[in-house]
């Protein structure tokens, strides 16, 4: 029972360790070492050490980005997060229920308008959920 909680201290001190660190470095064994300042990077690693942990500022359409950050990596991450959002809106669509789309679609065949025709408005409320 000990030996859990041991590693879990453990565990959670090297996390703990990690947050606090502002940089980051790959020794020659490709070993990622964290460290709290560039006076405890030896010195042949200091110009390829890593800032992390880096505060964030707003920017004029409210948005938080890391200071530092270039525009392409703002654009690629924009980029991501709609690719994303786009696989999700999809997938909902997805789940609507087929009967429902094919008996609008009937309805609307025979003339009927939306207005009058159930099935088109809850296919428009299904739709509109995914948005």
């Amino acid at each position: 029972m000990r030996r859990p909680i041991v590693i879990m201290l453990v565990a959670g001190g090297l996390w703990a360790g990690e947050a606090q660190a502002q940089l980051k470095y790959l020794d020659e064994n490709g070993q990622t070492h964290y460290v709290q300042d560039e006076s405890r990077v030896p010195e042949k690693y200091r110009s390829k050490a890593k800032p992390i942990n880096q505060p964030t500022s707003l920017e004029g359409n409210g948005s938080a980005t890391r200071v530092g950050e270039s525009k392409a990596e703002r654009e690629y991450q924009a980029r991501r997060v709609a690719a994303s959002q786009q696989r999700a809106r999809q997938a909902c669509l997805r789940k609507i229920d087929p009967s429902l789309i094919e008996g609008a679609a009937a309805g609307r065949k025979m003339g009927m308008p939306d207005s009058e025709n159930v099935l088109a408005q809850l296919l428009d409320k299904e739709r509109r959920a995914c948005n």
